[in-house]
């Protein structure tokens, strides 16, 4: 999977790692930029969505998985802090960013947005995460 993160960055979503490709430096100066590696859960998956945050500080990618060859789907959702170099595994589908004002109207926060289905659940609950 590639896609657009921004105006100057390409990511890249490859079998082990993600990769974000800046096209404003010169590619012989600096290749792809490996900026973290794909959880287990993810290695086995096709995966489906990739994003960054609007700060750039928090990046998503998400997959599908079936265990029993069709039978039933499975969601993960790796959640990765930039700053930190750490992740969460979670359990769910179609995480996106969003900044909206949650206590003072001037003031947009940013949160991720996303379904989160455990496969041992038969109910969903839509997440909206600061």
């Amino acid at each position: 999977l590639g896609r657009w993160v921004n105006e100057t960055i390409v990511a890249v979503v490859w079998t082990k790692n993600i990769y974000h490709i800046d096209i404003t430096v010169k590619p012989a100066s600096a290749p792809a930029t490996v900026v973290f590696e794909r959880s287990e859960d993810l290695k086995k998956s096709q995966i489906l969505y990739y994003a960054l945050d609007p700060t750039g500080k928090w990046a998503v990618v998400s997959g599908i998985f079936s265990p029993d060859k069709g039978a039933t789907i499975n969601g993960y959702i790796q959640l990765y802090s930039i700053e930190q170099q750490q992740y969460q595994s979670i359990e769910g589908f179609a995480p996106t960013f969003a900044s909206l004002p949650l206590i003072d109207v001037n003031f947009k926060n940013t949160v991720i947005v996303f379904v989160n289905k455990k496969s041992t659940e038969s109910t969903a609950h839509l997440l909206v995460l600061e």
